[in-house]
């Protein structure tokens, strides 16, 4: 491509509490675990969705509920690196 058409995104999904109200990280609970997700809010923009699963099968495992990260470019690019960093939380 010479010239990039669409803003890139990025999705990631996760179940437990999710907790997105700072700037830079995600903070996600489940089953007394914390993991943290970081990321450069200079680049995206982030939206967190509720996905229902329907699937008894799914549900079973996940719950009745995941969550969708979506980090959206906010800047055209035909080159770059991205970088997101998950770490455990104690």
């Amino acid at each position: 491509l010479d010239r990039p058409q669409k803003l890139n995104e990025i999705h990631f999904l996760c179940w437990g509490k999710v907790d997105a109200s700072q700037p830079s990280k995600v903070l996600v609970e489940a089953e007394g675990q914390r993991a943290e997700l970081t990321y450069n809010a200079s680049d995206f923009s982030l939206s967190v969705d509720t996905v229902t699963i329907d699937d008894t099968r799914l549900s079973n495992i996940w719950g009745k509920e995941v969550y969708r990260l979506s980090f959206k470019a906010k800047h055209l690019a035909k080159k770059g690196t991205y970088r997101f960093l998950i770490t455990p939380k104690s």
